[in-house]
């Protein structure tokens, strides 16, 4: 029962990038004419030094190379050479398919406007900004200017660290800001140019943590943001906005919740920086929630016999792909390969693949493969899935109500707990579902949860997993 509820699939998300998507989708990455502008400034003359965009900049143009991206690099440069790079990286770009700007190291805004910092910078209280610093907005027009209007444009600025020259800011505009300002949209046509979007526009544009906060340089070699995308933008078959939003999620996650990546998206296709392959596996095994464009096959109509091999199979070829690992764990666990089923999970969830994340969540609920099941963890996981936008797993948390399966001592707990918190009075009486549902109400209004009773969601906001009914099943 639980497994027919708990995995429903949504067979459309995200449409914008799926409109007019078909030649990204088929098309080879290696025709694609892809340049790349690498910047990172970390070892500073007049503030103190950064310990990792030096090292994200390096991995990030490696990264880029590896996936056929001309990149033109900098690392701790002046503003003259930084200059240099930019007027050499626009002179490349007049037959650009793709074009990806990447920054790391301070940023800082001034009445609304951003700016990348060089290392030579020299900041006093007269200081001219369009002097010292590099203009973001006008790296952005003139980008707009050089590329052919159907281009996909990609722009990720891994900034702001603490920004230690904001007191000086603060002196010239009234407003002490720490980070970025946000950038708007951009016209996506101009005049004369309507004729050439016939193959779609795309345009991102990242921060690695909200407007005017500060972004963490990270404990290990790399920033918390630079590090999710290095994890990501590598897979074959993922699309680029879903990359971005996986990252965001991922960070978020990492640093409980301090840093919240952003960004903007102006998109009417799918766009995939390593080509997408459709195999048998996927044909017989793949989540509804995919962007391949293909329909999906439910798990109750999953045939193992086929499945298997095929999946099998495919992983032999591409043994990296977090969506052929998913797709055997499917087909396992349709044939009751429980514990084989974990490890597929276990090793897609780990490359940050929603699908396997939520099912990982249910097997926990359940005890699939495992001892026994593990609440607390399960629910984790499935919010995890959430956060990834899972639509199965939005499914999971909010819409099932289970408090008439908890019994009477778990409903008295649940009454024990709300009135700890002042949402329920009078005597404990763990028959009691109508005053119970009325208390759970108003605890989820003030919580913002979903208001459908006694759900995952809330069992998790509450702590209250040791109520958590058996019930759930693999499949």
């Amino acid at each position: 029962m639980w497994r027919k509820t708990i995995s429903i699939a949504a067979t459309v998300f995200l449409s914008a990038f799926l409109f007019g998507s078909a030649s990204a989708q088929t098309g080879t990455h290696d025709a694609f004419r892809s340049m790349a502008l690498v910047i990172g400034e970390a070892a500073y003359v007049n503030a103190p030094t950064l310990e990792n965009p030096r090292n994200d900049a390096i991995a990030m143009a490696s990264t880029l190379r590896d996936l056929g991206f001309d990149v033109v690099s900098v690392i701790d440069g002046s503003r003259n050479s930084i200059e240099k790079a930019v007027d050499n990286f626009l002179g490349k770009l007049q037959r650009a398919e793709i074009v990806f700007i990447y920054y790391a190291g301070h940023g800082v805004q001034n009445r609304a406007a951003n700016y990348i910092v060089p290392v030579d910078a020299k900041v006093d209280a007269n200081i001219d900004f369009d002097s010292e610093f590099v203009s973001v907005s006008r790296l952005l027009e003139r980008l707009e200017a050089a590329v052919p209007p159907t281009a996909a444009k990609i722009i990720l600025l891994d900034a702001c660290r603490d920004n230690p020259w904001a007191a000086i800011s603060a002196g010239q505009t009234g407003e002490k800001k720490q980070g970025f300002a946000p950038i708007g949209p951009t016209k996506l046509a101009e005049s004369g140019q309507q004729s050439n979007l016939g193959a779609g526009y795309f345009r991102i544009v990242a921060f690695s943590t909200a407007p005017g906060e500060v972004a963490s340089d990270g404990a290990g070699r790399h920033s918390p943001y630079t590090q999710s995308l290095l994890r990501f933008l590598p897979q074959q078959g993922i699309e680029v906005g879903e990359i971005f939003r996986q990252a965001a999620a991922d960070v978020q996650r990492e640093t409980k919740g301090v840093q919240k990546p952003e960004y903007l998206v102006q998109t009417s296709r799918a766009l995939f920086l390593r080509t997408p392959y459709i195999t048998d596996c996927d044909r017989l095994a793949i989540e509804g929630q995919n962007f391949l464009g293909l329909a999906g096959v439910p798990f109750d109509d999953v045939d193992p016999k086929k499945s298997i091999p095929a999946c099998e199979d495919a992983l032999k070829k591409f043994p990296n792909s977090a969506r052929l690992h998913n797709n055997l764990a499917r087909a396992y666990e349709k044939m009751e390969r429980l514990s084989e089923a974990l490890v597929h999970y276990q090793t897609a969830a780990d490359m940050g693949y929603a699908p396997a994340i939520n099912s990982l969540g249910i097997a926990h609920l359940a005890g699939c493969g495992l001892p026994s099941p593990k609440i607390e963890e399960g629910i984790k996981f499935i919010a995890q899935a959430r956060a990834l936008g899972n639509l199965s797993a939005r499914a999971s948390l909010t819409s099932h109500d289970v408090l008439k399966f908890v019994g009477e001592p778990g409903v008295a707990k649940l009454q024990s707990v709300l009135a700890q918190r002042k949402f329920f009075t009078g005597r404990i009486d763990g028959k009691d579902l109508v005053r119970t549902s009325i208390a759970l109400a108003s605890f989820q209004e003030s919580a913002n949860l979903a208001k459908k009773g006694l759900t995952l969601e809330t069992i998790d906001a509450l702590g209250l997993y040791e109520i958590v009914p058996k019930g759930f099943k693999c499949h």
